[in-house]
């Protein structure tokens, strides 16, 4: 009796470990993105053997079922890919957001590399990124996530089948990525436009100036100020962004 529960307590320990690991290995979080992957395992083991002291053991069937054991993985696998998603798509309005005022103001051959991920981001949506990790700390919105995987544990014990996923909400969840981080840069691409409209009428009545390279400074340090501007403006929205996430998390979980 002793070994069953025991089993059933490690089980449990490794089925979290794997919902944690896919959440915080997948999260565009810069902090975490920057740990070594052993450091992450280690965290999220460590997390998952507090988390289980407050969970029921697993119903465990009396003999070993290697069926029973890869669908329970499976299952917290899809949860934790479907937590993961949520917050990509937060992370991934600020970078579409950057990207569109990167090829507006003339940056769109600017690249930065992330060492995370060793791939090249947008200049200002590499920068709005990093804002957006500031406020999820300083608004409180990391305890939320931590009160947000104990309720997804809640909902969903481990190796529980994922039974509220529906295309409908990953649709509605990834339009939103589109529409903030449209809302994001509508302001300073509104602003880059009516210059592109002045330069356009200069072009036509000053055919012999080169408008590009005479102008190009002049878009690049528009879109800059506007972006500063406009950061004081960006932290409800940003709010609103994570709350999207938790938002999301309650219809699927």
């Amino acid at each position: 009796m002793d070994i069953e529960i025991q089993t059933g307590w490690i089980i449990s320990i490794l089925l979290i470990t794997l919902r944690l690991s896919i959440l915080f290995f997948a999260t565009p979080l810069d902090m975490f993105g920057r740990l070594p992957a052993h450091i992450k395992l280690f965290m999220c083991l460590g997390l998952a053997v507090v988390l289980s002291s407050g969970l029921p053991p697993i119903a465990y069937p009396d003999r070993l079922d290697l069926f029973f054991l890869a669908l329970s993985f499976l299952n917290e696998a899809l949860v934790g890919l479907a937590m993961a998603f949520g917050l990509y798509c937060a992370f991934g309005a600020m970078s579409l957001g950057g990207g569109l005022l990167d090829f507006q103001a003339g940056f769109g051959a600017a690249n930065v590399l992330n060492p995370a991920t060793n791939t090249y981001e947008p200049l200002l949506g590499t920068i709005l990124t990093l804002l957006l990790v500031i406020v999820f700390f300083s608004s409180g919105a990391f305890s939320i996530l931590l009160r947000g995987i104990l309720f997804s544990f809640q909902q969903i014990p481990p190796g529980n089948p994922l039974n509220h996923l529906s295309l409908r909400d990953v649709v509605a969840q990834f339009g939103i990525m589109f529409i903030y981080g449209f809302a994001l840069a509508a302001p300073v691409i509104a602003m880059l436009l009516l210059i592109d409209t002045a330069i356009g009428v200069m072009s036509r009545s000053m055919p012999q100036m080169n408008v590009y390279f005479l102008f190009l400074p002049l878009k690049i340090a528009v879109a800059l100020v506007m972006v500063a501007i406009s950061l004081r403006y960006l932290s409800p929205l940003m709010e609103q962004l994570f709350l999207t996430v938790f938002r999301y998390w309650e219809r699927v979980l």
